[in-house]
């Protein structure tokens, strides 16, 4: 599922904050639209946990609700159900929603809230853009796929399984694992042929998470998925374990990392150089892996 988060610009109560969308009361004289909403407190007692360094204090609310349209059927053939979540966590300072919408997704915690003035939420995104994503792939394809993000703490960027760009492919899983023919050839077609790669899909290991499955978009989105993973929030309970990975993805992982990217572009370890290069280094081991296999027929 797509998640974004937003920064709360009206309050930093955290406390009130909660019990103000657990008090929401829609408008009972509505006929079309959200409504019938029911919202639960996952966790009786508020969470704790130190990412950067940082202690936070969070809770999960599940939001079910019905999407009534305008019709003239009966208004159960006119009802979709839907079932959102908001994490709401505070620094001490501000107050942040990670929630599984993109679009809509102001829209309804504003509604939660009570707001109806201009300029109270913000979303609060990393926007990260094709040349961030040909970064991780050239880190992956050229093996230098642990990145230091600390002095004891690496990024390992253990694969890349797609891409989706202006033309629409998938590409070949690219692993740091070796450099296969059909590894080389994906990876050079696409890049080539798709000019605005908008979409990848990676695989990572990051401190105690062995596996952390993530798909990064231009739309500012976020998506990763429990069942995906492996590591230390295994031993916790489903939602609390869930709850604590989604922070650390939004927290620590993915500032990280694009912490990096931009040192590497300041230092000029990477750029518009570093890109042809790169290309250029895909295009000849292609042409030495066929080489090798018309040599290899031949004898």
């Amino acid at each position: 599922m797509q998640t974004t988060r937003w920064l709360d610009r009206e309050s930093n109560r955290f406390d009130e904050i909660i019990n103000r969308i657990l008090a929401f009361r829609e408008n009972e004289d509505i006929e079309t639209g959200e409504k019938n909403f029911k919202i639960d407190k996952v966790f009786p007692e508020n969470k704790t946990i130190t990412l950067n360094s940082r202690e936070l204090t969070f809770n999960k609310l599940n939001v079910s609700y019905d999407i009534v349209d305008a019709g003239e059927q009966p208004e159960e053939d006119r009802t979709t159900k839907r079932e959102d979540f908001l994490i709401v966590y505070t620094t001490g300072i501000n107050v942040n929603y990670i929630i599984n919408k993109n679009t809509a997704a102001s829209t309804l915690i504003r509604k939660l809230n009570g707001y109806t003035g201009k300029n109270q939420l913000k979303k609060n995104m990393i926007e990260l853009d094709s040349d961030f994503f040909i970064w991780l792939i050239s880190k992956v394809y050229n093996r230098e796929n642990s990145i230091e993000v600390s002095e004891n703490t690496d990024i390992q960027i253990n694969s890349i399984k797609g891409l989706k760009g202006n033309t629409d492919d998938l590409l070949n899983k690219v692993t740091a694992d070796g450099k296969t023919i059909m590894n080389v050839i994906s990876t050079l077609s696409f890049l080539l042929e798709s000019n605005n790669i908008s979409q990848i899909k990676t695989d990572i290991e990051y401190k105690e998470h062995q596996h952390i499955s993530l798909t990064l978009n231009k739309t500012s989105t976020i998506d990763t998925d429990l069942k995906d993973y492996t590591g230390i929030l295994l031993g916790k309970e489903k939602e609390l374990a869930f709850s604590e990975l989604l922070l650390t993805i939004y927290i620590e992982l993915i500032p990280n990392l694009f912490r990096v990217y931009q040192q590497e572009k300041r230092e000029e370890a990477w750029g518009a150089q570093k890109y042809i290069e790169f290309i250029e280094k895909v295009g000849k081991d292609v042409s030495e892996r066929i080489k090798e296999k018309v040599k290899s027929y031949k004898e």
